[in-house]
């Protein structure tokens, strides 16, 4: 079940945001919840729905998976990546068109060695991975991934 977290539970998860990407992160009035490993943003609207509603509702998640943390680190969603993309710019490493496709099958791409990035092809967010021995390693959940993909010929 998800729970919302506490401002002093949402205070440390945004320092450890802000130290695996060395910037201020701020995301306003927006609300934290967790279920197990997964962590949700959401709008205060929300929030209060789920703090009022959630046990009768057996509400499981709600608002957007922005990140998993494994303890250690974050993994941010496609969309939680597109958020702090903006923000941590010396975290990204830029694609070409064909990498974009090797990353939507769910393959490691080529990259310079830094801890973790954000894999970016012009305006568009990919999602995020680790980097070891030169590659970022694909984060792309499989249920996301693309079987085939055919460019229509123009």
């Amino acid at each position: 079940m998800m729970r919302l977290l506490s401002t002093k539970e949402q205070k440390q998860l945004l320092q450890k945001m802000e130290k695996q990407c060395g910037k201020v992160i701020d995301f306003g009035e927006n609300v934290f919840g967790m279920d197990s490993e997964e962590v949700y943003l959401m709008t205060r609207e929300v929030a209060s729905f789920v703090k009022h509603y959630g046990l009768q509702l057996r509400i499981r998640k709600a608002g957007s998976m922005f990140a998993r943390f494994d303890g250690k680190a974050f993994v941010f969603s496609v969309e939680g990546s597109e958020k702090l993309a903006e923000i941590c710019l010396d975290k990204i490493v830029k694609i070409s068109e064909e990498e974009v496709e090797q990353w939507m099958h769910g393959e490691d791409i080529p990259a310079e060695e830094k801890e973790w990035a954000f894999v970016q092809f012009k305006d568009a967010v990919f999602g995020m991975g680790k980097i070891e021995d030169g590659k970022v390693q694909n984060s792309l959940p499989k249920e996301r991934r693309i079987k085939s993909l055919r460019r229509s010929e123009s």
